[in-house]
């Protein structure tokens, strides 16, 4: 069966491509991207069907590859996010991603 939300991790995509070139039916799409653009690898991406209603959560400015998405339901908002944790990350990341999830669970109770 079809998906209707995709999460991807290690997307490894940067400015020059295109949404059109992840997805061929892009325009049935909403996709948020979060790439990286210092170097290789990382970067994260949700992708949702355009008929779920959703929209970007906008997140703390930091060093982390993160991506967030509100669903909306009747009765429920949903958040979905994805995260990239590489290797080499400094002893902060938890810290950071702490500050980043306390952010959305005080803005979407």
């Amino acid at each position: 069966s079809a998906s209707d939300i995709v999460i991807l991790t290690e997307t490894w995509l940067n400015s020059s491509i295109h949404d059109s070139e992840i997805f061929c039916s892009h325009a049935d799409w909403n996709i948020f991207r979060h790439d990286r653009e210092t170097r290789r690898g990382g970067g994260v991406l949700i992708a949702i069907k355009k008929n779920i209603p959703c929209f970007d959560v906008r997140l703390l400015d930091c060093n982390i590859e993160i991506s967030a998405v509100c669903l909306s339901t009747p009765s429920n908002k949903i958040i979905l996010a994805v995260c990239y944790r590489p290797p080499d990350c400094d002893s902060l990341f938890a810290v950071n991603l702490s500050s980043i999830l306390v952010d959305i669970k005080t803005r979407f109770p």
